[in-house]
Order: structure tokens, then C-alpha cells, then sequence
């Protein structure tokens, strides 16, 4: 469907560039891709049978766009797509959604299409947002996770069946990091420790069953620096770099040299390359504020920093600063908005603390 947006309709079997424009953010789902460039406008190409581009009226009959086509001038610092609609979050912090309706995913609204943003609800500290199959997920800047839409298979994570008012309600408190696949929800906590809910069929949950859970339940007992949830498998770095994978696995997408499903836990047999965060001390000592941060952040501990590493969701060293005290300023303004961890280096040993990026 175009989605490679270089023009042409055939598959596209190695990295092709798109444009010379440069992006902030990328996000796509099934046959739809949005993206954020750098001075904040919101693009989107690919499948807009539902609106899901969110190019307007004029285009709600076009099957689908092959190259970027802006959706707003305005400033965006983040934005998903799921299969049919899609999901963005202003620089102001206000929440939006377009597309496909039919199951309240987009707002409680009883029109079933929409082919612009629409706002949902009006609170104004939102940082982030992803989408599944037929719902939505959202961040708040108090690291709170809220969802709305269909919960046929539990996505929501609480018990109720169908689909929902279109009104986001709140799923978990403390969330560090979070992932949305088709119809299962991935949580890092603010201790580090993974939770999940939703579709469990082929073990997407890691619980050693195959039933659905319709409310947050702890996977296992250790301590992860990131988490994916796939279409119907999941994979993540635990605290000290091993990758593991669960869930299906008839391409082998679990990395483990066969295409059984796994309903638990699984160690991906490989040395990570290094880069990533190999140990974090969850009594930090370090401080960072603001947590929610636009242009600078301020980095301090009662002993002396020698260095600071700034990574990102992924474990990716984006920043770095030799430090002579017990306090230091970063430029961060040039990171995409998100989720980042900060890493000192003192006397006192190694210590994380995390930060929202606008």
C-alpha cells in the first residue's frame, strides 16, 4: 500500500530512503505510518480507507497516500497508528485521535469515521500515546497509563467487555515505560519490574497460560530497562542486557532457533552489543528535574558526578557529559519527545533516574 512512501505500489526489500526531511518521530502499525518532523508538524502516509491519515474530508475516499502528507502545521510531540485510526499528542499536552470510531477508539463520539484530529477529553499533561488493534493507550506526565476503546481481549486492562464510553480511564500508575501490541499492553514500572494484560493466546503474557488477563499482573520477578509488544509476541532487555522473548513465534521472530511458542519467559542466546544500561541501583541516588523536560535538564546528587549518560527507551546511549561536581546542565532539546533514562557515574556508585522529554 505504498507504505515505504517511495512511490510505487511493489515491496521494497532493503532500506530505502523517503525524504530529505528530517524526523523526531516515526511510529506505524499494519498499513499506516505516522511521523513528527523536527519542527514539530505532524505527516502521515499509507492506508486511509477509515480517515487514519487524518488529511481531511476531501481525502476520506482516497485508498491510500505513497509519499508524507502534512496533517498539521502545528507543534506535535508524539503520535501512533493502530490498524484503522490514529493517535497523536500536541506540544500543549492535549490528546487527539482520528479514523476508524466504530469501537470508541478514537473519542465517545457516535460518528463512526473521522478524517481530521479530534481532541479527547481536555486534559493538558499528556506526553505519550500508542495504539492497538481497536483501542488506544496514553501517558500522562504523572506516569500514569490510561486506555480506551473495544476490550473484546482484555487490552484495556480492566474488566469490562466490549467496547468502552470512548473516554480514557486509567490502567496502571507508576509506569516507566509501556508498549502497545494488537490487543496486549507491556509495562515497565517505576521499580523496574514488568506487568501486562490482554490477549494471552499464544503466551503474549508470559504467565504460562493461554488465557486472556483483564487486569494488571506482574510477569516474572526481575528488573527491565525496555519492553516491545508485537503484533502477538513480546521481547525485552532485562536490567543487566539479556534479551528475552515470548508469545508466538511461527516465523522465529522469538530469536530462539525454533518456531515453537512460548508461553513463558525465554532467554534470546546472544551477547547484546554494548551501549546499553547493564546495571541500575533502583534507590537512586541521583536527581533530575524537570521530569518533564522542553530545552534543558538539571542533573544533581549529594556526591560528586563524574560523569552523565543520557539513553533512550531502547538501551541507546544519546548523551553524554564529564561532570566535576555535584551538579550539571543538559541540553536535551534536540531529543525526540519520550522516555529517557539518566545515568551518574559518583563516588557513591552508579545511579538512574528518568525523564519525560516534550
Amino acid at each position: 500500500m505504498g507504505l515505504v512512501s517511495v512511490g510505487t505500489y511493489s515491496g521494497i526489500y532493503t532500506p530505502t530512503k523517503v525524504d530529505d526531511a528530517k524526523w523526531a518521530v516515526v511510529k506505524g502499525r499494519s498499513t499506516t505510518i505516522v511521523g513528527i518532523h523536527t519542527d514539530g508538524t505532524l505527516w502521515a502516509w499509507g492506508k486511509n480507507l477509515t480517515g487514519q491519515l487524518g488529511i481531511g474530508a476531501d481525502c476520506e475516499m482516497k485508498e491510500c497516500a505513497m509519499a508524507p502528507e502534512k496533517v498539521s502545521d502545528e507543534r506535535w510531540i508524539d503520535c501512533a497508528s493502530g490498524y484503522y485510526h490514529s493517535t497523536a499528542v500536541k506540544a500543549d499536552g492535549t490528546l487527539w485521535a482520528w479514523g476508524d470510531n466504530s469501537q470508541n477508539q478514537v473519542n465517545s463520539s457516535s460518528t463512526t469515521i473521522f478524517t481530521t484530529p479530534q481532541q479527547v477529553g481536555e486534559d493538558t499533561d499528556w506526553t505519550q500515546v500508542q495504539a492497538g488493534l481497536k483501542m488506544s493507550a496514553a501517558l500522562k506526565a504523572d506516569g500514569s497509563l490510561w486506555t480506551w476503546g473495544n476490550n473484546d481481549e482484555s487490552a484495556l486492562g480492566r474488566a469490562v467487555e466490549g467496547k468502552t464510553d470512548g473516554k480514557p480511564m486509567k490502567a496502571f500508575d507508576k509506569v516507566l515505560s509501556y508498549s502497545v501490541g494488537d490487543n496486549h499492553v507491556l509495562v515497565i514500572k517505576d521499580d523496574y519490574t514488568l506487568w501486562g494484560w490482554g490477549y494471552n493466546l499464544h503466551g503474549e503474557l508470559a504467565n504460562g497460560t493461554n488465557r486472556n488477563i483483564d487486569t494488571p499482573t506482574q510477569i516474572g520477578t526481575a528488573q527491565w530497562q525496555t519492553v516491545a509488544a508485537g503484533f502477538y509476541h513480546s521481547v525485552g532487555v532485562q536490567i543487566d542486557g539479556s534479551v528475552w522473548s515470548w508469545g508466538f513465534n511461527r516465523y522465529g521472530q522469538l530469536g530462539l532457533g525454533d518456531d515453537n511458542n512460548r508461553a513463558e519467559l525465554s532467554k534470546v542466546d546472544f551477547n547484546p552489543e554494548e551501549g546499553a544500561v547493564a546495571e541500575i541501583t533502583t534507590d537512586s541516588a541521583v536527581k533530575v528535574y524537570p521530569t518533564v523536560a522542553e530545552e534543558t535538564i538539571t542533573v544533581s546528587s549529594d556526591a560528586t558526578i563524574s560523569s552523565v549518560s543520557i539513553y533512550n527507551a531502547n538501551g541507546q546511549k544519546v548523551g553524554f557529559k564529564m561532570v566535576d561536581g555535584t551538579q550539571t546542565s543538559l541540553n536535551v532539546s534536540h531529543l525526540a519527545a519520550g522516555t529517557y533514562f539518566v545515568a551518574t557515574e559518583s563516588g557513591a556508585g552508579k545511579s538512574v533516574a528518568r525523564f519525560i522529554k516534550k
